[in-house]
């Protein structure tokens, strides 16, 4: 039995272009698609961003600028943007001379993680109390000046001054005490860490970026620190010098 193709002959050029055109659309229409997908992302992206700016300029609108220049005056009283050595120093003189406490010397360092003292506490105390001491330690030390105070006085004056030292901004914290008894009067050596929360550098896009509001918490710290009293409020007056003015630099 023979078929005769022949009438077929006709048919197979058609066939042949047809095949090829349903396998070339795909890949010629696989960019297109690409490209309308990634438009698709970035008008989803825009419109994300034009709600966030929308709820951040509605927000910005129902603040009062002179509530939050208060409180801004409030945070840097308690925990400055820099060191201020000069007002730091001849406050916490005065409020230990306010204590009945003889300042016989201020000494100062930059504080990284932990100063040496802390070091050595740390290292004598056990392994379970290791983990948390550290963890405080750099907290309080990451961004702070360390102070060590050598001070003329009796323990009670020196409690006095760590009491009125714990309700005055900016903030300070006392790590370690020591006492060398000689006469009626001891000698004390307090070492003060006092922190402070340099300005972040923000990156990418600031403008659309949520706003960090106040919670309660917030507002109940600011009420304490509100109530503390500001020993370094106090005007110095700069001479002009060829003395480097950040010595930690």
């Amino acid at each position: 039995m023979k078929i005769d193709l022949s009438v077929f002959k006709s048919f197979v050029v058609p066939a042949l272009i047809i095949i090829t055109i349903i396998l070339i659309i795909p890949f010629a229409f696989i960019p297109l698609l690409s490209n309308v997908r990634e438009t698709n992302d970035s008008l989803k992206s825009d419109q994300e961003r034009f709600e966030n700016l929308s709820n951040k300029l509605d927000i910005l609108n129902s603040l009062d600028e002179a509530e939050i220049n208060e409180k801004l005056t409030i945070t840097e009283q308690g925990l400055p943007v820099g060191k201020d050595l000069a007002p730091l120093i001849v406050g916490i003189q005065n409020l230990a001379a306010g204590s009945n406490l003889l300042v016989e010397g201020i000494s100062l360092s930059p504080g990284s993680v932990a100063t040496g003292a802390a070091e050595a506490k740390e290292g004598a105390t056990n392994q379970s109390n290791t983990q948390a001491t550290t963890d405080s330690q750099s907290v309080l030390q990451s961004d702070a000046l360390s102070l060590q105070l050598k001070l003329r006085g009796n323990l009670k004056d020196l409690i006095l001054f760590l009491s009125r030292l714990q309700e005055s901004k900016r903030l300070s914290f006392a790590n370690i005490i020591s006492f060398d008894r000689s006469d009626e009067e001891s000698t004390i050596t307090v070492e003060l860490s006092t922190p402070f929360r340099p300005l972040q550098k923000v990156e990418g896009d600031i403008a659309a970026s949520p706003l960090k509001l106040l919670t309660s918490v917030h507002e109940a710290t600011l009420d304490i620190i509100e109530a503390f009293t500001n020993i370094t409020n106090i005007r110095i007056n700069e001479v002009k010098t060829n003395i480097i003015k950040d010595p930690f630099k």
